[in-house]
């Protein structure tokens, strides 16, 4: 049938009048359906109220949000610390180049990355620096400490000879539960020399 806005009853829904002429529409102003007469029953079509819905849906600012607190609303800044508790990983790289006169005969720090954690978590240790030898031939060695204490399968050593560069790198997966960590490289050389690029990263992951 060619429809025309003449062919469109419209008032409450109990008013409608009774179904007998296919194909007529009414529209319930009150409940918001539309009906199609079968020529039997009127059958709903659509209902008004899902676009009264939709536009309930949209955007609205954040000051007109009800119960919705800043730290919630969709434009909130995110930092490392929001996310300690959830996060898929996070990373700390500590690392310096500048040359550096070691300690000769003892075990010292060289690098230091601490952190907080909400929850337990895998961490995987990166740790290693460059070491130039002067003209005494010397042991080498470094090693991961995890709150203070050394984990023994991080413990590495080379013998290097005279006037020489050497790279020595360790690394360890450990299993860390919520609360601070501090975790360092420490090294032990048996002569002088000179140290130079050296780097700590540590990947806490969930």
């Amino acid at each position: 049938m060619t429809l025309r806005w003449t062919d469109i009853w419209y008032g409450t829904d109990a008013a409608k009048p009774a179904a007998g002429v296919a194909g007529r529409l009414a529209y319930a102003t009150d409940t918001k359906i539309l009906y199609r007469d079968t020529g039997i029953a009127w059958v709903e079509i659509v209902r008004g109220e899902t676009a009264t819905r939709l536009a309930s849906l949209a955007e609205k600012s954040h000051a007109s949000l009800t119960g919705v607190l800043t730290d919630q609303h969709h434009s909130k800044v995110h930092g490392i610390a929001d996310h300690d508790a959830s996060a898929k990983a996070i990373i700390d790289i500590s690392l310096d180049t500048a040359a550096l006169t070691p300690v000769i005969g003892a075990w010292t720090d060289l690098l230091t990355v601490s952190r907080t954690i909400a929850e337990a978590r895998k961490v995987s240790i990166h740790a290693g620096f460059v070491f130039y030898n002067g003209a005494t031939a010397q042991n080498l060695q470094c090693r991961i400490l995890v709150n203070g204490t050394q984990d023994g399968l991080s413990w590495r050593a080379v013998l290097l000879d005279v006037n020489r560069y050497g790279c020595l790198e360790t690394h360890r997966l450990v299993s860390l539960a919520a609360g601070t960590h501090t975790i360092k490289i420490q090294y032990n050389v048996s002569h002088s020399g000179t140290i130079y690029d050296r780097d700590l990263s540590v990947l806490w992951v969930e």
